[in-house]
């Protein structure tokens, strides 16, 4: 159900940091931080840096919504897809109602004028 899912996706976007994001790579293995920071190596070239404070449930937090990040943005745009279909047809059906309308309206305003009378002869 696309409301369950909702939930999980939002429930993923308030656990995590807020960003900024960032990669950096320290030789070996390529890591994913929030709040990024740039710093210089001893050699002048510049590397990612981690904030202070190693939180490893609020790193648990920030992977689990990256590591989802392309399955949610996934279902999220087949959603807008969805609803951007359903739109355009209640646009197609109210423009169709509302031309419907306009005749009718049309048709009702040339019946009236073919019933006019006039009104000094009816009786008072």
């Amino acid at each position: 159900m696309a409301t369950d899912r909702l939930a999980e996706i939002t429930g993923r976007l308030q656990a995590a940091t807020k960003g900024t994001w960032g990669t950096y790579y320290d030789g070996a293995i390529y890591h994913l931080a929030a709040d990024m920071r740039v710093l210089d190596d001893s050699s002048g070239r510049q590397i990612g840096g981690i904030p202070d404070g190693d939180d490893r449930a609020q790193a648990f937090n920030d992977a689990m919504f990256i590591g989802r990040a392309h399955d949610d943005v996934a279902f999220l745009l087949g959603l807008v897809a969805d609803l951007d279909a359903k739109l355009r047809i209640a646009e197609g059906q109210t423009r169709d109602r509302d031309e419907q309308l306009t005749e009718r309206t049309r048709q009702l305003n040339g019946l009236l004028d073919s019933l006019s009378f006039d009104e000094r002869a009816v009786p008072r």
